[in-house]
């Protein structure tokens, strides 16, 4: 038993929050009642009037006498009245001006106002390296300014005054020259930095040794924080405090408002989770997706109910091509909202209250955000099923998948059975509620049959799809509804025409083409035909009429007003009427419209948007595929997104042959890329070595028991062919501790996933062979995965062989010997020999460089690298010390 609270507050923010609202509240009431001191003044010396007549007749009357008192009260008056009210009126002057000055601080801290970043002291030990503080400064000044928060102010600011009676004091009240006084004294009043950022670099003898101490002052709430960071350099002990001092003021100003860190208002930001999340998001605007999915999920572990970072990791996972794993995200965040099967049973079929409270469950933005893209990602089924269906080949890709497969077959089930989702809406039949799980764990042996079973997975995928759509624009308009009422309309990155394209025109035509295609190929196998009764989902949804619907659409009813200028819904109609030419013939009449409809997309988008679509567009979308070889969408990329390289539009096509998608070939490309970079890396380390020879024998053992692990780590990627991104992160991680942060910066390591035009600055012999035969170009693109795989192959043999010839075995030979030696205490070490062991692995990590080299024969560098390894393997780890 727990033997905590039962309700726990939260850690509330270190610094305290501003309620500039209150005060500014407080300065209209007192300026109201400043103002009516006048007219009271006034009618203390005004003679008795005659009954009044109405306002607008005795306005003019009320302001003589306004300005009456008001002369009497600057000249003044001999009677006792007069004299208290003046005091009370420079009382509420005083406390108005108070007000004033109290909200606009309070106001500057929440906006936020700039931060006033002083120069960096030293304190610092003579005779230690003093480290240049103004670039230390500049660069702690930056790290605040990639935040994409605000910038830091790089002005001279002025320090605002402790207290209101210190701000008095700083004004020189002439009588003579009153009017500039009191501008003076408004000036005063309206501060000029909200905070103040001063710090002290020091060293000490533990490691890590270089400390940055940081203090945060808030001038407006009168706060402050202080907190010492030691890292391994003072590059990274400034960016640990920038990410800290940015942790600290987003949950007291409006950027606590935004998402991801809504939850995290008034409360303790830890500055962890602040960094792993702008660190993840630096690495995907890089297309560095491996070390962007590490720090999401980093960020993640450390907030683990936030939709989100969620989302986040889906769509990085999207542009990796692993849209099993983005969907199992996407439902992921759907299940944690809480609707689960109860949920949709009272959504469906329960009171109006069940109703309505269901639906306000699901109005968060990011819920509504991960239910489309999960929508999306299942009917876009020929991705999603193929994944499901079709073992990789690697033994953690495939381990992988088949948890997710165990995971989601009956969380779908329950989710999408709930109020008769399963078997025509009868909740009394359990017989079809162990169908759909049977159906997705039940991958047959026999080609036919296995082929048979993808496309009824396809279908199903494809009603889950239909059926989530028409159930997430039901709860659209509630959800809108409220959102515009709290005023925050702007975190919904959906709108109503897109969404009603896709629900009316999108899903039930790709469900159609889908439910004929499975039908055609159940009676050419002889297999009795589906009909809706034996479909689960069918949830109010004739396939029949469906198939009535859309038997060979010349052009398909696109509910879309064209003078709403909404780039997602001009997308998905050219993606409907992309998908609609795969079953007519008058596909030029369709091709044109579509190209219409990406243009206006193009147009309406904003500028950030393009740029980051333009992949998915031109190569990737498999919605657009059969438009892809139209010459209407060649003329609309020429227009649109010009270019100086080939055509590549072929390799996005789908043909007879085993579909490569361009998604794999960028991957290939990276990972190809990715691998020789480390070779590099790991040559010029041992280079290094060989020249900087040390004088113990510890640390040449932890040279090759690093080395031992690097070449493991490498042979568990070339056994999973690559396919596995948490293995490269942690191959990275290793690599990152033996080498110097310039020497990667030079190499650029990890390097970024290239765009499919880029390939081509990658490999020159393509290139040059694009201009000329552009379908044998797009062949050799194609192979690119299929060679990378046999050359991952062939390095597996021989890092797995158990002989001398494996680099593994022969750093553990190495390991073993400097551990035996070191236990009996024989130094010193012989630099000759050691020094020919730093050569020989500079040479087996060069030839393995090359073997990813793009202009080299991939067998013949595979043979050296096997010549390199027995080279390697020649000296024996003897003789190291002298006896």
């Amino acid at each position: 038993m727990s033997h905590r609270r039962r309700r726990s507050r939260p850690d509330p923010a270190p610094l305290p929050g501003s309620f500039w609202l209150g005060w500014y509240a407080t300065f209209g009431v007192l300026l109201v009642l400043t103002l009516i001191s006048p007219y009271l003044a006034g009618s203390l010396q005004a003679q008795p009037e005659p009954k009044a007549k109405g306002w607008p007749a005795d306005a003019p009357q009320w302001f003589a006498k306004w300005l009456e008192g008001l002369n009497v009260l600057v000249t003044g008056g001999r009677d006792f009245p007069i004299w208290s009210l003046r005091i009370v009126c420079l009382i509420l002057v005083l406390a108005t001006l108070w007000a004033l000055r109290r909200g606009m601080l309070g106001r500057t801290a929440f906006k936020p106002g700039p931060i006033d970043v002083k120069e960096f002291e030293t304190d610092i030990p003579t005779g230690d390296p003093v480290p240049a503080a103004k670039d230390l400064t500049a660069r702690f000044q930056r790290q605040l300014s990639e935040t994409d928060l605000y910038a830091p102010i790089n002005l001279p600011a002025e320090a605002p005054a402790e207290n209101f009676l210190d701000l008095l004091g700083d004004v020189n009240l002439q009588p003579k020259n009153l009017a500039s006084s009191l501008l003076h004294l408004v000036s005063r009043l309206r501060p000029r930095i909200a905070y103040r950022v001063n710090g002290v670099l020091t060293v000490r003898d533990a490691d890590p040794c270089f400390g940055l101490t940081v203090t945060l002052t808030s001038y407006a709430i009168r706060g402050s924080r202080m907190q010492t960071f030691w890292e391994q350099s003072w590059e990274q002990a400034v960016r640990s405090a920038g990410f800290w001092v940015m942790a600290s003021l987003i949950p007291v100003t409006r950027f606590g408002r935004n998402q991801p860190w809504r939850p995290w208002r008034d409360r303790n930001l830890p500055p962890e989770l602040f960094a792993a999340y702008q660190q993840g998001r630096e690495f995907a605007r890089n297309r560095r997706f491996d070390e962007a999915l590490d720090k999401f999920y980093r960020a993640l572990h450390m907030d683990p109910q936030n939709a989100y970072l969620r989302n986040q990791i889906g769509t990085v996972q999207e542009q990796l091509g692993l849209y099993l794993d983005a969907m199992e995200t996407y439902y992921d965040v759907i299940s944690a909202a809480g609707l689960g099967k109860q949920k949709e049973h009272d959504r469906l079929w329960g009171g109006w209250w069940q109703r309505a409270t269901a639906r306000l469950h699901g109005c968060k933005p990011a819920l509504l955000q991960a239910r489309y893209r999960f929508a999306v990602i299942l009917g876009t089924s020929e991705l999603t099923a193929e994944q499901w269906c079709k073992p990789e080949g690697t033994p953690a890709r495939d381990t992988a998948r088949e948890h997710i497969r165990q995971a989601l077959a009956p969380a779908l089930t329950e989710r999408y059975s709930a109020g008769g989702g399963l078997g025509e809406n009868n909740t009394d039949d359990k017989s079809h509620e162990q169908a759909l799980p049977q159906k997705f764990l039940g991958i047959d042996s026999d080609e036919g049959e296995g082929r048979a079973n993808q496309e009824e997975i396809e279908l199903i995928f494809q009603l889950i799809s239909a059926f989530e759509l028409r159930r997430l624009f039901k709860d659209f308009n509630t959800a809108r509804f409220f959102l515009k009422a709290l005023g925050r309309s702007r975190e919904l990155a959906l709108t109503k025409p897109a969404l009603k394209v896709g629900k009316d025109a999108w899903a039930p035509l790709r469900l159609s083409q889908k439910w004929r295609e499975v039908n055609q190929l159940l009676m050419k196998q002889d297999r009795s035909v589906l009909s809706t009764t034996h479909v689960p989902i069918a949830d109010k949804m004739n396939l029949d009429e469906i198939s009535l619907t859309y038997p060979s659409p010349k052009e398909p009813s696109l509910p879309l007003p064209h003078w709403r200028r909404d780039w997602q819904a001009h997308y998905n109609a050219g993606c409907v009427l992309s998908v609609a030419m795969r079953t007519t013939r008058n596909r030029g009449k369709l091709a044109e419209r579509a190209c219409q409809e990406l243009k206006m997309a193009v147009q309406y988008s904003t500028s950030g948007y393009v740029p980051l679509a333009r992949s998915w567009l031109l190569y990737e979308d498999p919605d657009l595929a059969e438009l892809r070889k139209e010459q209407a969408f060649k003329r609309f990329v020429r227009e649109f997104f010009p270019h100086a390289t080939p055509n590549l539009l072929p390799i996005a096509q789908e043909g007879d042959e085993k579909r490569v998608r361009p998604t794999d070939i960028e991957v290939t490309a990276y990972d190809r890329e990715f691998l020789g970079q480390i070779g590099k890396a790991m040559e010029r380390v041992w280079h290094e070595r060989a020249a900087h020879l040390p004088a113990n024998l510890a640390a040449v053992g932890d040279w090759f028991a690093r080395e031992k692990l690097i070449w493991k780590l490498m042979d568990t990627i070339c056994a999973s062919q690559a396919r596995n991104w948490p293995n490269r992160e942690q191959l990275l991680g290793q690599v990152n501790e033996v080498t110097d942060p310039s020497l990667r910066a030079r190499l650029e390591l990890p390097p970024a996933v290239p765009e499919l035009e880029q390939i081509l600055e990658l490999d020159n012999t393509i290139l040059d062979q694009a201009w000329t035969q552009v379908d044998d170009a797009a062949k050799r693109m194609k192979d690119l995965p299929r060679v990378l795989d046999e050359q991952l192959l062939a390095l597996h043999r021989t890092l797995r062989s158990r002989s001398r010839c494996s680099p593994i075995e022969y750093s553990q030979a190495w390991l073993e010997e400097v551990r035996r030696r070191s236990i009996w205490g024989w130094d010193p070490l012989r630099k000759e020999i050691l020094r020919d062991a730093c050569d020989r692995y500079a040479k087996i990590w060069h030839v393995f460089a090359t073997q990813f080299s793009a202009l080299v024969d991939p067998g013949m560098v595979t043979r050296d690298f096997a010549v390199a390894a027995e080279e390697l393997c020649a000296l024996e780890p003897l003789l190291l010390v002298d006896r």
